[in-house]
């Protein structure tokens, strides 16, 4: 029999788009669809080691380039080049679908990988850009643009007043969204591993790598024992004093540290947050420097759940680690969002 044919891209902006992708790839797997995993950098490389098995498609895309200062004006300098990349991504994607026969695309927040010769889903949260008001009307008119041609926008967010995104996903700015739940590769755990201290490092340079030697100085001078996962592939362990560097950590062993640990430091970015959501776990939050989207989600949860929040300067200048305070909000992942993929599958 003919295998339904899907092509499955991911924004290659850390890993969090590829982590929250797979449970989504596992289930297309089990309905035995052939699944074609479109990105590039990092993400590509992390799915490719997750799913050994599977066809890997390298699409086009411009790579985001971040400073140490100025963030914010560096980013919207490469606006129009990000532009270009999507018309880049649309005109490859036409191709894709016509030489692999291609029945259905899932574009976790690829605004290009969409076509109109089969059903085309854009998974985002982020229908609300986080814009001074005197821009929120033209930013408004760009997210309808870029979602027009999708059938549908998938948003990994709770439909409710304890909405994890907030003003971001809330309300639906598209006419064409469903609120799918959260998403999650950690499923609950039965051992935790118990750790004192848990670093978690994201993002991109300079700042991953400041955000992991201020990690480094605060632990090694804290003296309790300490893991520091850096998410880098194929980085194996280092072991230093009292502080264990974890490059890339195995899902299940991650979910164990996490679910163990007593104090967790990671990055706002939303799908760390969702993984957080998901196995009941409160953290120190650090936006990365320059990032509104992030900068906006610690505020959030700050205000709606109580957590503690540090900006990365006062990290790198940290003499004591900070009391983690708040309570995660208690949400069940994935479930939703695989009953919805259950259907778009049948309809291929």
């Amino acid at each position: 029999m003919y295998r339904k044919r899907v092509m499955y891209a991911v924004l290659d902006w850390g890993l969090g788009h590829a982590t929250r992708s797979v449970p989504l790839i596992e289930r297309l797997i089990e309905h035995d669809v052939q699944v074609f995993l479109a990105g590039n950098g990092s993400s590509l490389e992390w799915l490719a080691k997750r799913f050994p098995d599977l066809e890997f498609l390298e699409k086009p895309g411009k790579a985001i380039r971040y400073s140490k200062f100025f963030n914010t004006l560096k980013i919207a300098q490469q606006a129009p080049s990000f532009l270009a990349s999507a018309l880049a991504e649309k005109e490859w994607t036409q191709e894709m679908v016509r030489d692999l026969a291609l029945r259905g695309i899932i574009s976790d927040n690829c605004y290009g990988i969409v076509s109109e010769k089969c059903p085309s889903v854009l998974i985002s949260h982020q229908l609300n850009l986080p814009v001074p008001s005197i821009m929120r009307s033209p930013a408004q008119r760009i997210i309808k643009r870029l979602t027009a041609n999708f059938n549908e926008v998938w948003i990994p967010d709770l439909d409710s007043s304890s909405a994890l995104a907030g003003k971001l996903s809330h309300p639906d700015s598209t006419g064409k969204g469903r609120y799918i739940g959260l998403l999650s590769q950690f499923k609950s755990v039965e051992e935790p591993a118990p750790t004192e201290l848990l670093g978690m490092v994201s993002g991109p340079e300079p700042h991953r790598t400041l955000m992991q030697e201020a990690m480094v100085r605060l632990f090694e001078a804290d003296t309790r024992e300490a893991v520091i996962v850096t998410g880098k592939p194929g980085g194996g362990t280092e072991v230093k004093d009292n502080v264990t560097i974890i490059h890339d950590p195995e899902p299940q062993q991650l979910a164990e540290l996490l679910s163990g640990a007593q104090t967790i430091i990671c990055r706002s970015g939303y799908s760390s947050l969702m993984d957080l959501a998901t196995l009941g776990k409160r953290a120190v939050i650090i936006p990365t420097p320059g990032q509104p989207e992030q900068e906006f989600l610690a505020d959030h949860w700050a205000e709606q759940f109580g957590f503690t929040v540090m900006e990365q300067k006062q990290l790198e200048k940290a003499e004591q680690v900070p009391t983690v305070t708040g309570t995660p909000p208690v949400a069940t992942a994935n479930t939703v969002a695989t009953a919805i993929l259950d259907h778009f599958i049948e309809r291929l």
